[in-house]
């Protein structure tokens, strides 16, 4: 038993059961064994992959899209882009490398990265070291509020927060809780297929700082995410990954990566009426309308075989 399961099996056996958010905070930001807090987590390597990871286009079209908004504006704003959970520091280098080929735009663009985990920020700063106006903050509340033009970019990032869930109808909810069972495992308190009601706690944390960004300085959010719209989802979300398969959440605390399917329309009625919501579209679809097809026959002459 690794010595994080342990502390968690000694705290519930000391205090009782244990709320889902409870466990996956241990799990997955605890500072000594948490799953972020650890190396090789993120890559072909590692237990998942992102997009930016797999290929430069991803971080080139977001770029354009940034620089795109950011001039729409007509005004003389300097750019600040805020992104959220920037893992490796790849997408932001890719973004970084398509900005720098315009001066103009490069040497008024700043960037502040939210990152808690100190390995990741390390990697973060390795990468990004030949890039200038770089700052980093444990929070998106740290972040000063911006005077230009701020762009809030969080890719897959929503889905990494831990979530409580809830049991049950109307007035006779009860709070699943984690605890442990007659076999000496961690267990639900209710099984998986029951009727379970998914809220996460920092969603409003979060988009009440982007309110309030937004309703005091001009600028927009991007948000990546894997998840739905759905009204009234009443199903259990959470998903394990280790080595790039699924796999049981209790399986190995602090080794494997927990998430969970984003509700967008709980994010939609969290942002403030004065702010500006489109629709909600997929990842493939964005794309798209921002021209993959294209700049995939641009790179595909000159790639090699292992990148085709």
């Amino acid at each position: 038993m690794s010595d994080l399961k342990k502390r968690i099996f000694d705290h519930i056996k000391q205090n009782g059961p244990i709320t889902v958010d409870q466990y996956l905070n241990m799990a997955l930001y605890d500072p000594k064994d948490g799953y972020y807090f650890k190396e090789g987590i993120i890559g072909r390597d590692g237990d998942f992959i992102t997009s930016p990871e797999i290929t430069q286009i991803f971080g080139e079209l977001i770029a354009i899209f940034i620089i795109d908004q950011w001039a729409s504006i007509e005004s003389n704003y300097d750019l600040h882009i805020i992104e959220c959970g920037p893992g490796r520091g790849t997408l932001t280098a890719d973004i970084l490398n398509t900005i720098k080929q315009y001066d103009a735009v490069y040497e008024r663009t700043h960037i502040h990265l939210v990152e808690i985990s100190p390995y990741l920020k390390e990697l973060q700063q390795k990468k990004l070291k030949d890039y200038k106006n770089i700052q980093w903050y444990t929070s998106l509340e740290a972040v000063p509020q911006c005077s230009g033009y701020t762009f809030i970019l969080a890719n897959e990032f929503f889905d990494a927060l831990p979530i409580k869930q809830y049991t049950g109808h109307d007035q006779q909810t009860k709070e699943r809780m984690v605890f442990i069972n007659d076999h000496g495992n961690l267990s639900f308190s209710t099984p998986d297929d029951t009727i379970i009601h998914e809220v996460c706690p920092a969603y409003k944390t979060i988009m009440d700082n982007i309110n309030l960004r937004l309703q005091s300085a001009p600028g927009s959010v991007l948000i990546i995410d894997y998840g739905d719209d759905a009204k009234n989802r009443t199903i259990n979300t959470l998903q394990a990954l280790r080595d790039h398969k699924l796999t049981h959440v209790f399986d190995a605390p602090g080794k494997v990566d927990i998430s969970h399917q984003v509700n967008f329309n709980i994010l939609r009625n969290l942002t403030d009426l004065s702010i500006l919501c489109y629709p909600l579209i997929t990842q493939g679809d964005f794309l798209n309308q921002l021209g993959i097809d294209l700049r995939l026959q641009q790179l595909l002459p000159g790639a090699s075989a292992e990148q085709r």
